[in-house]
């Protein structure tokens, strides 16, 4: 608007509007103040404009549970049980003498933390993640095997399989199972064997050899009971007569022989008849009437005939069965092989064996076979679910892996396992870094950072998934600064914060508070931000060269930042109406939420100050005439100061203990004349009686502009 001609000055002064003070944001690259309702959400209001040129947020937050009991905390999570609606708050509770991490839980009916208990094994002084998979968290320690809790029962080991190996042989329950004493892939360099002895005996022996190395497995040998083979033995009786010849032989061949053939005689008969591997002996009888015993070696023959050549009425020579056939054969049955291994200390403190049915069945021989499907319990650091599967990273032994759990099954990772569908890939290649963080991007796929590099994967089953590189010079700090905003993944790089939309290359989105980023964020420990995100913003804590935070605010839709003194937080979760957090530096748990972040047009409790206003002339000196400052009324009276600092210079106060009464909710103006040349200035206002604050609505001034500097 402009007034009237000013006589000395020849020129027309002008009017500057500056409106919504009690609520509007003001942003680091314009001077104005935005209306609440030019866009911006209308949850983020209680502002109190204490730091020169961008907006600082007022006290929102509220003391929610007890502080942690350790020396600091490594991790705050919340967990929905959706079969049960329990909700459980979950608190990695850190202790640096000990160098172990407590892992509780908010026990709501006696308000204390209680601890998960279930856990063999002390869990480390590391910064876990938490993703809630399958109606129950599964919770990653970077050094510790995954596993899992559904407020009841911990499951621990998530992925491991103990190898095993199973005789298939012909008959009902003779089979045994040998299994793996410890799950993992050691239990893949253990080989059984049944082997058949050089001799009969009449016990089963174990011997065992080996380090359970893959280059020198562990061979458990087992020699049972052995049966050698009964040879097929026929006698021959010679009554009469005392002289003449006789024949043998089979149905289709008779050979005559003479009546006192010898028995060396009669071997070469039958040799030449049967073969010469057929006929093991003939041997001179033993026994009274007993004229030969042939003893078959391999053979079972039931159609040896004698009988005597040409003579009528005569009885024919006798042949009969001395000793039936029977094979050689083990004698153990499948449980006393399973008893003979527990006996024996070395190769039961290696697996467990199973008789597969009622044991009572005879074991054959067993060729040396090695178990198999034995697996590791996996571990990492980074969490996330991407079309029902669980995607695991940050492995310290493997840091470039990328792992996916069979869909739907947090406990299942072997790709190689029956019926698993479970996959792992490799981030790019192995140049010294690792994956750093990985972010669920929806249809958008999964955003993975490493130290100076980010891909992304894309892809919807196993067969087609594909790591593909998005930027080979924008890398990403840590797991926690990631957050979603639809359809951006937001992180913080090395240099400053970066959006990323799936197909594009990463795009730096911090220049507004670049500044802020370079000169007052603790480079030295960037890897500690973290991020929550909440509707459209990105709220991200950093940690400041002075200690505490940073925080900073982007709103997507907007493309604008603005700066909050809260949430001052490392670890957030989201609960029902806003998120906890835990302060930096701090074993406090602090919530934020829509009561606590919102002002509702309410009194400003504390000193405020503008930005640097310049009437949108940055470059020109101005002559600063009056300037108007809007107060709503209260119920009651209460004073103000208005202090004015021009072109960055100490503040001035112009207006002292200034009272602002008048009926509830009407406007009323302080006037104060100015007439000072300057390029910008900046405003304050405080009440500083105790307990007492202000309700600001808009500043006024009026400006001539000069020349150009």
């Amino acid at each position: 608007m402009k007034l009237e001609r000013d006589r000395q000055f020849g020129q027309e002064a002008y009017i500057y509007r500056i409106h919504s003070l009690d609520g509007g944001l003001v942003t680091s690259i314009s001077p104005r103040l935005l209306q609440q309702n030019q866009g911006l959400a209308s949850d983020i209001l209680n502002l109190d404009f204490v730091y020169p040129g961008i907006p600082v947020k007022r006290k929102g937050t509220e003391d929610t549970l007890d502080d942690a009991s350790g020396d600091h905390i490594n991790g705050l999570y919340k967990f929905d049980r959706t079969f049960t609606e329990d909700e459980y708050i979950l608190l990695a509770d850190g202790f640096s003498e000990t160098g172990e991490t407590s892992l509780e839980y908010w026990d709501a009916e006696n308000e204390t933390w209680a601890d998960v208990m279930g856990i063999s094994n002390t869990l480390p002084d590391e910064i876990p993640n938490f993703n809630t998979f399958a109606d129950q968290v599964v919770i990653a320690f970077p050094s510790y095997g995954l596993f899992s809790w559904n407020g009841e029962e911990v499951k621990e080991g998530l992925g491991e399989e103990k190898a095993e190996v199973e005789t298939f042989f012909i008959y009902e329950n003779n089979d045994l199972r040998f299994i793996a004493k410890e799950a993992g892939k050691e239990g893949n360099y253990i080989r059984v064997a049944i082997e058949e002895p050089e001799s009969e005996t009449s016990e089963i022996s174990i011997t065992t050899e080996g380090t359970q190395e893959e280059e020198d497995p562990f061979i458990i040998t087992v020699t049972p009971e052995w049966k050698d083979v009964t040879k097929h033995k026929v006698m021959i009786f010679l009554d009469s007569p005392t002289g003449g010849a006789w024949e043998i032989g089979d149905p289709f061949t008779m050979i005559e022989v003479a009546y006192d053939i010898s028995s060396v005689e009669l071997k070469s008969v039958l040799q030449d008849l049967y073969g010469d591997d057929e006929i093991e002996s003939v041997e001179d009888g033993t026994e009274a009437d007993e004229d030969f015993i042939i003893t078959f070696a391999t053979l079972v023959n039931s159609h040896l005939r004698t009988d005597f050549a040409g003579l009528e009425g005569v009885a024919s020579p006798v042949s009969e069965e001395y000793q039936e056939y029977e094979d050689a054969e083990i004698l153990s049955t499948s449980q006393e092989i399973k008893d003979a291994i527990e006996a024996d200390t070395e190769a039961n403190d290696k697996i467990d064996v199973e008789a597969i049915g009622d044991g009572t069945g005879k074991v054959y021989r067993f060729e040396e076979s090695p178990l198999t499907g034995g697996y590791d319990a996996v571990k990492g650091a980074f969490l996330e679910d991407y079309r029902t599967r669980l995607l695991l990273a940050g492995d310290p032994d493997d840091p470039n892996k990328l792992r996916a759990s069979h869909t739907g099954d947090p406990s299942l990772w072997d790709p190689t396992a029956s019926g698993s569908n479970a996959f792992e890939l490799y981030v790019g290649p192995d140049d010294g870094t690792h994956v750093t963080g990985i972010l669920e991007m929806g249809d958008g796929g999964i955003l993975i950072g490493k130290e100076t590099s980010t891909y992304a994967l894309f892809g919807y089953t196993r067969e087609n998934m594909i790591v593909d590189l998005i930027d080979s010079r924008v890398g990403v700090v840590n797991h926690r600064s990631m957050g979603f905003v639809k359809p951006y993944g937001i992180f913080v790089s090395w240099d400053g914060i970066y959006r990323y939309e799936s197909g594009q290359l990463p795009e730096k989105i911090s220049l507004p508070i670049q500044s802020i980023f370079d000169n007052e964020v603790d480079h030295d420990k960037l890897d500690e931000s973290s991020c929550v995100t909440d509707s459209r913003a990105y709220i991200l804590s950093l940690p400041a060269k002075e200690g505490n935070s940073i925080v900073l605010v982007y709103y997507s839709d907007q493309d604008r930042w603005t700066r909050w003194d809260q949430p001052n937080g490392v670890f957030f979760t989201k609960v029902k109406d806003g998120f906890l957090f835990s302060k930096r530096d701090s074993l406090e748990i602090k919530k934020y939420g829509i009561e606590e972040r919102t002002d509702d047009g309410q009194i400003f409790e504390t000193k405020m100050t503008t930005i640097e206003l310049d009437a949108e002339l940055p470059e020109r000196v101005k002559y600063y005439g009056e300037l108007y400052v809007i107060f709503r009324t209260a119920g009651e009276l209460y004073k103000v100061d208005v202090s004015v600092a021009l072109d960055g210079r100490d503040l001035k106060e112009y207006a002292k203990s200034e009272i602002i009464e008048g009926k509830e909710d009407k406007q009323k103006v302080l006037m104060i004349s100015l007439g000072k040349e300057a390029r910008f200035l900046e405003v304050s206002i405080e009440n500083n009686e105790m307990g007492k604050g202000f309700y600001p609505l808009s500043i006024i001034y009026t400006y001539r502009p000069h020349g150009v500097l």
